[in-house]
Order: structure tokens, then sequence, then C-alpha cells
């Protein structure tokens, strides 16, 4: 079946309201480009005055609904912040003499003099010029007059503010084709469909490349990440493998720009990983031309990949491929209360910091031995946790700027509950658990590797299964406890005068070791039967 698809901005542009005369701006050499400050067509357009104070539409308007935050459109200096004319307004005044304004919000999330990056979230919108439903009125100025904004917005693929909305769509992966019908330009009211298992080697969901990043804890065999070569990784969603790229911790060299990698080096900071994670994309970006990119990601992979999308936006560089889909499986966007443990544990008594860094000393050295559980003490376990500077700077920013995201979670996933992979504007869907260890059976879900298929061709949104309501509610308990794990210990060890910190640090020690020594046995056992089978 055949797609036909049409621009929302252009809907918009000729169906909602006719355009005004315009007059011709230039965009200064040295001011910034700008980024839309929300994903949505434009309701309403830049309409030029006749005067200084003749009547005109000084900006333009987004049909956004009421709530939806509002980003910066670039760096800059907040220097406004409050009401004008019964209505909360922000000003951001950029390099340029550029300076942008976002109004009619409902609650401002900034105050005068801060700075502020691409992308951090300015405010919450409210209700339009004429109060009915939701909008956005976003300004330019250059040099102290009123410039159409829509000159100044680029080079980005804004494919949420200039979306290609399919009208029909097309087959899904069961084969069977659907239809579903438009309200307007970006609104899709079709059908859900329900996931369907996917053949072995189904069609590929689109033309563009694609890139997989596994989390912490993964590993390297022969160049391709432990993860994805006993789970579906893009192969098992259909791309061609001339298109299909996967990250190194270790650095972009070597045969398909991955280095092979090991555990340890999933440990490092995040931040360092997210700019490993641009230089491929800058690579690809050179290998093929005008593609676009598919993410998908592990486990703290999807915050590399959130932070690379950061970096990019935040300086234009030509040649830079697009991101449009982005799939993250059990990714805690809000942090794994687990990863907060450790630091937890040794703000206790004395005795109790004894005791706990006792068992964290030993299961370092395990993990540093090849073991399963990551060094507690890691940089990258640190940043996983909420309130972590990275997970504060990535809740207040705005990383997508046109990419599509879909978050899938697992429920009985205790290292990343349900309620921790909750990402604001993504997609989300909870799959059943697979398997004791839920969150790395994911990855080997055939739930998960359906709605991944359906949202990458861009077909109806899934079906929502019984596990979004039990999962949800089976993570928000283990969300609770294990946020409560840390309390927990400090008052066993109060009330105990530290007697439960040295049980615990003696039970640790034991079971530590002799894990070690099983995780040994284990490894040399199934290296000694994989040479006997070579054989």
């Amino acid at each position: 079946m055949r797609t036909r698809y049409v621009s929302a901005a252009l809907v918009a542009a000729l169906t909602v309201v006719p355009l005004g005369p315009v007059v011709a701006q230039q965009r200064s050499a040295s001011g910034p480009w700008l980024i839309t400050p929300v994903d949505q067509a434009i309701s309403r357009h830049f309409e030029a005055p006749s005067s200084a104070f003749g009547p005109g539409h000084r900006g333009i308007d987004f049909g956004v609904a009421p709530g939806t935050r509002v980003r910066s459109a670039a760096a800059g200096t907040v220097k406004f912040a409050g009401v004008v004319a019964g209505r909360l307004a922000v000003t951001v005044a950029h390099n340029g003499g550029l300076e942008t304004t976002y109004s009619m919000l409902s609650e401002v999330r900034v105050s005068k003099g801060q700075e502020v990056a691409p992308g951090r979230f300015v405010g919450v919108s409210g209700s339009a010029h004429n109060g009915q439903g939701g909008g956005l009125h976003f300004g330019v100025k250059l040099d102290g007059a009123y410039v159409d904004p829509v000159l100044f917005l680029g080079p980005l693929d804004l494919s949420a503010a200039v979306h290609l909305a399919p009208v029909v769509e097309s087959d899904g992966p069961s084969g069977a084709v659907r239809t579903g019908s438009s309200s307007g330009a970006g609104t899709h009211l079709q059908p859900c469909r329900r996931p369907t298992t996917l053949d072995r080697l189904p069609p590929p969901p689109n033309d563009n490349v694609a890139v997989a990043v596994a989390g912490i804890g993964s590993e390297t065999v022969a160049s391709v990440p432990l993860l994805y070569t006993s789970a579906f990784g893009p192969e098992a969603l259909g791309y061609d493998p001339d298109k299909i790229y996967y990250f190194s911790y270790a650095g972009n060299r070597g045969p398909r720009d991955h280095l092979p990698y090991d555990r340890s080096a999933t440990y490092g900071s995040l931040n360092r990983a997210g700019r490993g994670l641009r230089r491929l994309m800058a690579g690809i970006g050179r290998s093929h031309p005008g593609s676009k990119v598919d993410l998908f990601a592990h486990s703290q992979g999807g915050l590399l990949a959130r932070l690379s999308l950061e970096g990019l936006v935040g300086a234009w560089t030509p040649g830079l491929p697009h991101i449009e889909h982005m799939v993250t499986l059990a990714t805690p966007h809000r942090g794994a209360p687990v990863a907060s443990l450790p630091s937890a544990l040794e703000s206790s008594s004395p005795a109790g910091r004894l005791g706990a860094r006792l068992v964290l000393d030993l299961l370092g050295r395990w993990a540093a031995k090849g073991g399963p559980i990551p060094d507690p003490r890691a940089q990258a376990v640190r940043q996983l946790a909420p309130g972590s500077g990275v997970i504060r700077r990535l809740g207040s920013h705005d990383t997508a700027f046109g990419t599509k995201f879909l978050s899938l979670s697992a429920a009985g996933d205790v290292a990343v509950p349900t309620s921790r992979s909750d990402l604001y504007g993504a997609t989300q869907h909870v799959v059943g658990p697979g398997g004791l260890n839920a969150h790395e059976a994911i990855v080997r879900s055939d739930s998960a590797r359906a709605y991944a298929y359906a949202f990458l061709r861009d077909a109806a949104p899934g079906c929502r299964s019984s596990w979004e309501t039990r999962g949800r509610f089976l993570g928000g308990a283990i969300d609770f406890i294990e946020s409560h794990l840390g309390g927990l210990y400090r008052w066993l060890d109060d009330a105990a005068g530290g007697g439960a910190a040295r049980a615990v640090s003696w039970a640790a020690s034991t079971a530590s070791a002799a894990g070690v020594r099983l995780w040994r046995g284990a490894r040399s056992t199934a290296g000694w039967l994989s040479s006997a089978l070579s054989q």
C-alpha cells in the first residue's frame, strides 16, 4: 500500500491561517540557529506590523496542549521571567543581538540572570491568545526589532514541527494493511495495533542507518556487544548489515568503527562515553551522507544516547546525521534506585560504614575479575543514581528536538523498575518479565521487538497489554523498597549499636568469596566446554 504524506507545517500555513505580509530579514552571521521551543505544528505565522506600533502578529504560535514543557531555542541568559499583561513570559538574550520570548505560559521554571543551554525547559505552556485550548506564542527580536522566527529555525531536521504525517498507514509487521484517519496535521487518530510475533528476518522497517548501544557490564564478542549476539538487535529488525553500527566504550577505531571492549570499560564517565558516541555519529555522517539514524540502547546506553543528542544539538555541525528514532530498553531515565545504595550504606554509623566499605570493596574486586555485578563505586554507577548531575541535567533539558522516542521496560526489573524508565514525550510500553533477570530478558522479548518494529515504521501505536498495569504496580513496589534499603540498613545498624553492620559484613564477605570462586569455576568450565566442542 502506498503511503501519502502531508507536511504538518504546510497544512498549518495554508489551512489554519492565511500568511500575513512578511518582511525579509537576514540572520546575523554571529547569531545562533534556533530550535523550535515545542514539537508541534505552527498554528499561526508571523504577520509583520505596518509600523512600530501598528497591528500585526509579532511571532508565531504553536497549537500545543496546556501543560507542555517549553524549551529554550538556544543558549543564552534569561533577561526577563515574570508577568506581562497578566500572562507569564520568559525572554532569553542570545549572541548576535538575538532575543527569544516565550509567552502564554502557565508556569515559569527559570529566573532572571540564569544561564540556559539549548533545550533547557524554561516554562510550561498555558492557553492560547483567545483563552481557548492550549498554545504558545514564540517571538524573536534581532537588534531590538521583531523578525519572523521561521527564518531563524534551523538547520536542524525538526521533524515534529515540520512533520510528514501519514494519512494512509503502510503495512504493519503482520502484513495486514491498516488505515487511519487524521484530524489535522500532526494528529493521528489511528486504531492501536496489537504486537505480533515477527518473522525471523523481517523486511527493513525503513532506510535509516541503525546504531546499537549496550549498557553497563556489557562486553564485546567478535566486534558485537555480547548483549546483541544472544538477543534482538538491528539485524533481528531487518536492517541492512552494511547500515548497522555498534557503539564501543573503548572507542570508534577498528573495523566498522568498533574497538573491542570489556566490562570495565562501561564503568567510566557517562559524559565521556556520550562524547564518544557523538564521534561515531560524525563518522556515520561522513560514510552515509544524507542518511538518518535510528538508535537502539539498553540500560545506561539510553542515557548515553540522550547525552549524545544533547551535544549534537548544542552546536550544529554540517554533516551530522539526524536521529529519527530512538528505542531505549530498560533505561533508567529517572535514575536507578539501586545505584544510590552504595552511598546510602556509607552514610551510616562508623561501624556501619566499616561494614559497608568491606562489602563494597569485595564487590569491586569481584567486578574487576569479570563478575556480573558492576563495581558499586564506579563513576557510571554514581551517575545512574537518582538525583545525580547527569540525571538532573537530562531531566531539566529536552534532548529530543524532533527525534521520536520509544521507551520499553520490563515488569519485575529490579535493576531499573518500570517507574524509572518513564521519559517525558516518549511512547512507553511495559512488557512481561520473560525470565528471572527481567533487565536482560527484555532484549529477548518478542513483544518488545514487535513494539520496536512498529514504532520504527511509524505505524499505529501498539495496544497496551495487561502488563502495562501489573508491571507498573510491581515496578512501583520495587522502586519503593530499593529507595528505602539504605535507610533500613541505617535503622538496623543504629538499633543494634553497630552489631547489624558487623553481621551483614561477615555474611557478605563469606558470600562474596564463595561467589568469586563459583564465578571463576563457571567461566573456566564454559571455556573448557567451548574448546572441547570446537575440536
